[in-house]
């Protein structure tokens, strides 16, 4: 057995305990994330040149102060930041659920709540209500440890909660905007759907597809631009594609009828004489409502005419004709923002635009080549 003079030589001492502080400081300080590994034995003591019984202790230290977890044959883990010992508060600031924006936002908020709860983190759903309750949100704001600001425009905010959330340093929006109204930005790549959405299309054989983009009022500059985006990459890839001179009839529309009753856009559309193969609408929501609208013209879906949606909500599945569709990934777009969250802590996150690619979700309401890709 080693005694304790061999274990802990005198001249170590105060070299591990320096070592142990200066990974203290690190880790109080932000700069070692709860859940980062460490480096090894061997790259820590050439970096701190300090032998490796000295790491050893000073590792040991940290583990004792529950800083640190180690399982065997692993590398230790940063654990218990004293900042996150107390449960975290997030706040996701959104529309009320019935929101015709929000269908495409509540599998991101689902997505994140699971990580929280996972995570002893309270996520708490604050919704647009009125001017007092955004009076009593500018006031606390501070209370909370990271925001999310899902698709809502400034000019509905009062200008004391705008201002605050502007200059909140750990928050992270949903959708790309206009308003600055977070730090960071977290989304699907808008253009990049677009492209895909043509690339799809073109692979499946189809010629004659239409477009349609339905949003009440375009109450949100986001969603205006959303749909530029999509529709502007879906263009561009035509041109890539040779088939810039092709007839693409599409339809923007922000009238109020339009959103419950989509028979007379799709009339519009003259689908039979126009021989059109597919429709495109850039959003899950309207799409079903198309099927289930065309149903009653006489059209089987999808051996008369395909239909493609944008967005990837739940309900799509669940469809008498399951939608497919092009989505937003929810799931990584919920773990990159948690993640954002976790770091900007205590700390203002960097200001920039992160772009998650988007996904191809193949059902059933679009009719597929010989070479069928996986359905799920």
């Amino acid at each position: 057995m080693m005694d304790a003079a061999k274990s802990f030589p005198a001249e170590d001492a105060p070299k591990y305990l320096a070592i142990k502080q200066r990974l203290i400081d690190e880790i109080r300080g932000g700069r070692l994330h709860d859940g980062q590994s460490l480096p090894g034995e061997k790259a820590l003591s050439l970096h701190y040149s300090a032998s490796r019984s000295t790491i050893r202790n000073a590792l040991r230290e940290l583990r004792a102060a529950g800083l640190l977890e180690t399982s065997k044959g692993r590398r230790s883990v940063v654990r218990d930041l004293s900042a996150r010992r107390r449960n975290r508060r997030f706040l996701w600031f959104g529309r009320r659920p019935e929101h015709h924006d929000e269908p495409a936002r509540a599998p991101i908020y689902d997505a994140l709540l699971r990580l929280a709860e996972a995570d002893r983190t309270t996520l708490t759903y604050w919704m647009m209500r009125g001017e007092n309750d955004d009076r009593w949100l500018a006031e606390h704001l501070h209370e909370y440890d990271g925001i999310v600001v899902a698709d809502i425009g400034a000019t509905e905010l009062m200008p004391e909660l705008a201002r605050k959330l502007r200059g909140f340093g750990n928050s992270v929006c949903t959708q790309e905007r206009g308003d600055n109204l977070a730090r960071c930005v977290c989304h699907t790549d808008d253009y990049r759907l677009g492209r895909m959405a043509a690339e799809f299309l073109f692979g499946q054989g189809f010629a004659r597809i239409a477009m349609l983009c339905v949003s009440s009022g375009l109450r949100t500059l986001s969603m205006a631009q959303a749909c530029n985006h999509r529709f502007n990459g879906f263009m561009d890839a035509c041109l890539v594609l040779g088939r810039g001179r092709q007839y693409f009839p599409t339809v923007f529309s922000s009238a109020e009828t339009d959103v419950t009753d989509p028979a007379p856009l799709l009339e519009s559309l003259k689908l039979r004489e126009n021989r059109i193969q597919v429709l495109w609408v850039m959003s899950d929501a309207y799409a079903l409502k198309c099927i289930e609208t065309l149903s009653k013209m006489g059209f089987r879906i999808p051996e008369d005419i395909s239909v493609l949606g944008c967005d990837g909500i739940d309900s799509g599945a669940a469809a008498p004709v399951p939608l497919t569709t092009i989505g937003h990934p929810h799931q990584g777009i919920a773990e990159r923002i948690y993640r954002l969250l976790l770091d900007g802590i205590g700390r203002e996150i960097p200001s920039e635009v992160i772009s998650i690619p988007p996904e191809l979700i193949i059902r059933k309401s679009v009719k597929i080549a010989s070479s069928n890709p996986i359905e799920r």
